[in-house]
């Protein structure tokens, strides 16, 4: 004889949640991320000019399986890539800079992130490309917050569905005192 398996009721703490965290989610995904990656020009970029110190990739094994790829400068800072511009051809082109040698980036200006790398030789990421890259990225997030704002009005339909069910039981009980 199989089990019978019930489906768990939603709760109106469980609406509450979908309805808090999409819209946090949401806003994030939509506006923030959309400041964040802006489409900008060269000129508004942030222009650094420094010597290669080394860089370092991370694959993001784990818990948060997003990859990293930051460059040591001889200023003392780290700069990062954004994640969509991160491919192996880059590393490849990355290994091939020697400790020392003058560099040149381009930094987004909200966000600071990469958008060109070049030596004195050659471009080793493109700015258009770079923004080709974080536009793709930029639209993927604006789908995934409208898909996050889904999710808290299917939480206002779950807290509906739940006092409608509430009222319903107690109007229940209330026709089974009077008989």
């Amino acid at each position: 004889m199989a089990k019978k398996r019930y489906k768990k009721k939603e709760t109106l703490s469980d609406g509450i949640k979908l309805i808090v965290v999409g819209l946090l989610l949401g806003t994030v995904f939509t506006f923030g991320q959309q400041f964040w990656s802006a489409t900008v020009t060269r000129n508004e970029c942030t222009v650094v000019e420094t010597t290669f110190v080394d860089y370092e990739y991370d694959r993001g094994i784990g818990r948060y399986n997003s990859e990293s790829l930051s460059v040591d400068c001889g200023d003392g800072e780290r700069y990062w890539f954004d994640s969509a511009s991160i491919y192996y051809s880059l590393m490849d082109e990355l290994d091939a800079i020697v400790p020392g040698e003058e560099i040149t980036l381009l930094l987004h200006p909200n966000s600071d992130v990469i958008l060109e790398l070049a030596t004195e030789d050659k471009v080793i990421l493109s700015f258009e490309e770079a923004m080709e890259d974080v536009a793709g990225e930029r639209t993927f997030f604006f789908y995934m917050g409208i898909l996050m704002y889904g999710s808290s009005l299917y939480g206002v339909y779950v807290m509906v569905m739940v006092l409608k069910r509430r009222k319903e039981y107690s109007q229940s009980k209330k026709g089974r005192r009077q008989l």
